[in-house]
């Protein structure tokens, strides 16, 4: 989802990387899913790529949370950061 954002707006990782103060090499590892990500570093690169994301937690009746993100174009009515008119 990072590198298809980021390839739509030509921009290299390189410059990704040198506009959010991040290794490029951290970069790849992120791009690849090799890391886990915390909420701050999924935030700098989605403002450094101008684009938004919302953040939800599922699983916390099970009383075990697991984040997903979700592109803001993907969101449906009711759900979490856009809720029923």
């Amino acid at each position: 989802m990072i590198r298809d954002a980021r390839e739509r707006q030509d921009v290299s990782q390189a410059a990704l990387a040198a506009k959010i103060s991040m290794y490029r090499e951290n970069l790849i590892r992120v791009e690849k899913g090799r890391v886990n990500l915390t909420v701050e570093t999924l935030m700098r690169i989605s403002e450094g790529l101008g684009v938004n994301i919302t953040v939800k937690f599922v699983g916390a009746s099970k009383g075990k949370l697991r984040p997903i993100v979700v592109r803001a174009t993907e969101l449906r009515p009711g759900t979490i950061g856009n809720p029923i008119p």
